[in-house]
């Protein structure tokens, strides 16, 4: 790789890393909202499976448990984020917002249970983050970046 590829892998992992540590610096800064949002999320999960009775128990556990795993989100995208950002370990940055994002757009999401605008803005964003995913899986694919084979001497 020359200068200018190794300049555009990092600017890329920058780029892909950067969404990541702003939302986690939000999420953090705005907790009552976020806690919020996301208890509204689980709670029309728990609707959608109300009739399924494991369903709907491990959803209302896993609510008590919102704080936790919303920490645990928050540090997933940090640690990925500097990892990619920083050079150490990208692929295991990589593959932690893989995980987070992944996870996030089938959840949070979900726009083949909305209608309406909600569906709209819901379908707009799952469609981006599967770019975002892209964009993850080539980072992974590639570390930080191709390497020529050292020839044997």
């Amino acid at each position: 790789m020359n200068i200018f590829q190794i300049g555009i892998a990092y600017l890329g992992r920058v780029f892909l890393s950067v969404v990541f540590l702003f939302s986690a610096m939000i999420e953090i800064l705005n907790w009552a909202e976020t806690e919020q949002y996301y208890t509204m999320i689980f709670t029309r999960w728990m609707h959608i499976y109300e009739g399924n009775q494991d369903i709907g128990l491990y959803l209302a556990n896993l609510l008590s448990w919102l704080p936790t795993v919303l920490m645990i989100g928050i540090g997933v995208r940090v640690l990925g984020s500097i990892l990619m950002i920083l050079g150490w370990n990208v692929r295991l940055g990589a593959a932690l917002l893989l995980l987070f994002v992944l996870s996030e757009s089938l959840i949070v999401y979900d726009f083949w249970h909305l209608t309406g605008a909600e569906q709209t803005t819901a379908m707009l964003t799952f469609f981006k983050n599967l770019a975002i995913i892209g964009g993850l899986m080539v980072v992974l694919s590639f570390g930080k970046g191709i390497r020529k084979k050292q020839e044997a001497k």
